[in-house]
């Protein structure tokens, strides 16, 4: 039987574009509260603690795409002792450019991602274990992003812990009701976000971010959210209730 620290370390596919069922929603959270729980135990260590780790983490992935990424084995080539300053700046075009070389996962080609991406909003995973992502590519060409099953629950609980912060966590018993402003782009960060914490047991209002200003603030209005704290995380909004100028509180 699956214990939940295996459950956590050895999270299965359970994306769903559509929205988790509740049962797998609530695994999900219990696999992104577990890891947060880790992440926050590293707020008590001390500095050389914590340089330590860095240092562990950073020789650990620097060896890890040495041995996989015939591009970094050529970014890299005579500099693989040189502390991180000194390494040469990747930018979102080299890596672009670059990206069929640069992945560490060689059955990954961009044409097929870019083609996933494509593709109606769906529950499959990319290659039945990456979540793909996306920029909006406003600044140019976009960059397109994966993460496996553990490196994307990771990224969701570095994500919710200024939410726990704020005092929005809330308790199953008695959730708080929520409000997500993100892209409606079913591959963007801030909407794949939203869905992976997507559950019935934790209502929250999904709001398109080029929806007009004041559209926003009527159905904020409307919908209440619970009232938490003045901190308000980039992407979720916890605003006064009884406000007619709840507007004025985003950022």
């Amino acid at each position: 039987m699956r214990t939940l620290q295996n459950a956590v370390d050895n999270p299965a596919p359970t994306a769903d574009a559509a929205g988790p069922s509740l049962g797998a929603g609530m695994l999900t959270l219990l696999r992104v509260g577990w890891q947060r729980h880790a992440q926050e135990r590293t707020c008590a260590w001390s500095r050389a603690q914590l340089e330590r780790h860095q240092a562990a983490r950073l020789r650990a992935l620097r060896s890890f795409v040495a041995a996989r990424s015939p591009f970094y084995q050529r970014f890299h080539r005579g500099l693989e002792q040189r502390p991180l300053q000194q390494l040469p700046i990747l930018s979102k075009a080299t890596l672009m450019e670059n990206f069929d070389s640069v992945v560490t996962d060689r059955r990954i080609r961009l044409v097929e991602v870019e083609r996933y991406l494509g593709e109606p909003d769906t529950a499959r995973l990319f290659l039945d274990k990456y979540v793909a992502l996306s920029t909006s590519g406003t600044t140019g060409r976009r960059g397109v992003f994966l993460f496996d099953p553990a490196e994307w629950v990771a990224a969701i609980a570095a994500i919710t812990r200024p939410i726990a912060w704020s005092g929005a966590a809330g308790n199953l018993r008695n959730p708080p009701k929520s409000a997500l402003i993100a892209s409606s782009t079913p591959w963007h960060y801030s909407a794949r976000i939203g869905k992976s914490l997507s559950t019935r047991l934790l209502p929250t209002l999904r709001l398109d971010a080029a929806e007009p200003l004041a559209a926003l603030v009527q159905r904020l209005n409307d919908w209440q959210p619970t009232p938490r704290s003045r901190f308000i995380p980039r992407c979720w909004c916890n605003l006064p209730t009884n406000n007619s100028r709840a507007g004025s509180g985003l950022r």
